[in-house]
């Protein structure tokens, strides 16, 4: 039959209703991330996070995708630590202290970007009974009646159990659990499930029927397992008996449960995919340059971009394969949870077509999470709002620490790591906005947290953004006074004026360019102004302005702010 175009506002109205209804997937994750970051282990090519109990860093990075995409779903729990290894060390107080205010930190520019991203607080996260409680035996197949019991089972299986009974859930409506390690938690939820089933609890069958299960490499015919068996990989071995338990009982005919298991599609095809052709014919390396390339850099200027990248690059990439379970289930991402059997059983051909569907959306995933960290960068650092039309912020050259910058009540906060403005690359981090020809640019730097003697703070104009780009910087430091810095050749060495004149913050310093002629002045009331040096630059018309900041303690964040900012013309 064919639908008559609606005439009036009812009309229209009652067609737009059932689109803005759509609910989110539900989503509870299981991960084996068991423990916190102690330090980063940065290199000239690789980054890892460091952790006292050697935690699964590529959930690191999972994590940080599923934040900076967390308003596409409805998040019901996080559970951290769920693995029998003996590697655990605090992994709910490691997201309460670092993935939770990073998301805060970020979440009103994603918000401006694209609304719907809960508030921090409304992530509830808790630490797996078998990390907690520190159980041996994760899952056991005997004694049967261990199960039946549920308070017997452990406390974070009794909270899975409990939602999947009281939710808000259908069969066409589900739960998804989306495991990132072993199976061992929802294998004893779906056990004591089951079994109460059977002993005909309809709450126990009506639960079974709202629990659908998405696991990430729990087998594979195509990575880590040996020819002749599919299920010798790490999250199956880690707790087999709960392995196999789920592959056999999602098998059985009438089994009233989904779980599909993607096999290492993750891994070969999104992770493969960020650091190889996109698709065919794609030659383009998308994280051209590694760690200190422009992409790698760009992502830490935001609180999740930097985890995003930190946690674990390696082979020229970011690794968090177990995003592909939320992939999935977005369904608009190349691979949707039908391309897979719903009874457990992966197939060779499935895997493989898996792999090869989301190695073709790995680049455009890329693109829409570096366009969130984007929007998120203009108000990193939290307690600020975004900064004013015009502007833009980041990391200049290769510091360990990424940098932010915020705007409220007329005042620019502004962290910054690196090692110097000095030699013949800077480490910084620069609030600018686009100028040509003569200009200038004042403002007072109001205060300058002592990170270092050589600490810097002060106005900057630079021909661009590349680490050894040619500039001139007008700066304070804590205790050795104002300088003039500058650059007169691209990546060439660094000069400044030696006498220490005792000014430190709260202090004006200004930067005019007229020509060819970079000129630094200071000034302890922003009106009469004192000359501090001057010095011939041949620089591109078109030029970068702003405010640069450098704690000369590369991996320390150095906090400056700024009050009276003026740019003119």
């Amino acid at each position: 039959m064919k639908i008559k175009s609606p005439t009036t506002l009812a009309a229209l109205i009652a067609l737009a209703i059932p689109q803005l209804l759509v609910a989110k997937p539900k989503i509870w994750i299981h991960t084996d991330l068991t423990a916190a970051a102690t330090t980063y282990d940065v290199t000239s090519t690789t980054s890892k996070a460091v952790t006292d109990q050697g935690s699964d860093q590529d959930d690191h990075v999972a994590l940080a995708i599923y934040l900076m995409l967390a308003n596409k779903f409805e998040t019901k729990r996080i559970v951290l630590g769920v693995t029998n290894r003996d590697t655990r060390n605090n992994p709910a107080d490691f997201f309460n202290n670092v993935f939770r205010p990073a998301y805060e930190a970020d979440r009103a520019g994603m918000n401006a970007r694209a609304s719907g991203y809960p508030t921090a607080e409304s992530f509830l996260v808790s630490e797996s009974s078998l990390t907690k409680d520190r159980l041996t035996d994760s899952f056991s197949n005997s004694p049967a009646d261990k199960y039946d019991n549920i308070n017997n089972l452990p406390a974070t299986v009794k909270l899975l159990v409990e939602e999947l009974k009281t939710g808000p859930y259908t069969a066409s409506d589900p739960l998804y659990v989306c495991v990132w390690g072993p199976l061992s938690e929802v294998a004893m939820a779906t056990k004591h499930l089951i079994r109460k089933a059977a002993a005909g609890d309809t709450a126990s069958s009506d639960a079974l029927k709202r629990l659908y299960v998405v696991s990430h490499w729990t087998s594979s015919f195509l990575l880590q397992a040996p020819a002749n068996d599919a299920f010798d990989v790490a999250n199956c071995n880690t707790d087999g008996p709960a392995c196999d338990y789920m592959h056999t009982e999602a098998k059985k005919s009438g089994a009233a449960f989904k779980f599909v298991d993607l096999g290492s599609i993750g891994q070969g095809g999104i992770v493969n995919g960020y650091g190889k052709p996109g698709s065919p014919g794609n030659n383009v390396d998308w994280f051209a340059g590694g760690l200190n390339g422009t992409r790698a850099k760009q992502f830490r200027n935001s609180k999740l971009g930097d985890l995003f990248i930190k946690s674990k690059f390696v082979s020229g990439k970011p690794d968090g394969s177990d995003c592909a379970t939320f992939y999935a289930i977005l369904d608009t991402y190349g691979v949707k949870l039908s391309d897979f059997n719903s009874n457990g059983e992966l197939t060779k051909p499935d895997e493989s077509d898996g792999t090869n569907a989301f190695k073709a959306k790995a680049h455009s995933m890329l693109d829409e999470l570096l366009a969130i960290s984007d929007a998120a960068s203009n108000t990193s650092g939290g307690g600020g709002g975004a900064l004013p039309s015009g502007w833009s912020s980041g990391d200049i050259g290769s510091v360990a620490a990424a940098g932010s910058a915020t705007f409220s009540d007329s005042t620019y906060t502004v962290k910054g790591s690196g090692a110097a403005i000095w030699g013949s690359a800077d480490e910084f981090f620069f609030v600018r906005q686009s100028a040509s020809g003569d200009c200038e640019i004042k403002a007072r730097v109001a205060s300058q947290q002592n990170t270092n003697a050589y600490a810097l703070a002060g106005v900057m104009i630079r021909e661009g953004t590349g680490a050894g780009s040619k500039h001139a910087f007008m700066s304070l430091t804590p205790t050795n006074g104002s300088r003039l810095r500058s650059r007169t050749t691209a990546s060439g060495t660094t000069t400044q004026n030696t006498n220490n004149d005792g000014a430190a913050a709260p202090y004006w310093v200004r930067l005019v360019r007229s020509g060819n002629t970079f000129t630094g002045y200071r000034s302890t009331n922003g009106s009469t102004w004192t000359q501090v040096a001057s010095v011939n630059i041949t620089m591109n018309t078109s030029v970068q302005i702003g405010l640069a900041v450098s704690s000369h303690a590369d991996g320390t964040l150095s906090t400056a702010t700024f009050s009276n900012v003026t740019v003119t013309p």
